[in-house]
């Protein structure tokens, strides 16, 4: 006796499908939120402005760092051609490029994140 499971398993497809669609946006929030947490250390901090002024945008897989003079804070290397020297009192690891060294040491925890919100209520 054969048994027709093909209708059982599109509607399971189907399920599942809906679900990781539904969380898709939230996903994308959290670990975006995320990586900016964790690029916080990174990040060079003198007043404080650049680190607090982060915008997040899920939509488009971003987030910018909105002070005018956030390149230029990023840049390692100063006009004068000499690495900058950077403070380092509130964020002991601040550097040029922050975001690099950042995915260097995350990368693998945000897929994790990622994967985790995506699946929400999907997995059993």
């Amino acid at each position: 006796m054969a048994y027709q499971i093909s209708l059982f398993l599109e509607n399971f497809v189907k399920d599942i499908k809906k679900k990781v669609a539904s969380n898709l946006d939230g996903a994308k929030r959290k670990t975006i939120e995320r990586i900016v947490k964790d690029t916080d250390e990174f990040v060079p901090y003198k007043t404080g402005s650049l680190a607090s002024n982060v915008s997040i945008s899920p939509e488009s897989n971003s987030f910018t760092y909105e002070e005018d003079y956030a390149s230029f804070a990023f840049e390692p290397i100063a006009p004068s051609g000499l690495p900058k020297q950077y403070t380092k009192t509130v964020h002991t690891k601040a550097q040029g490029y922050p975001f690099e060294k950042s995915v260097s040491e995350h990368d693998v925890e945000w897929v994790e994140l990622f994967r985790e919100e995506l699946m929400k209520d999907v997995e059993s």
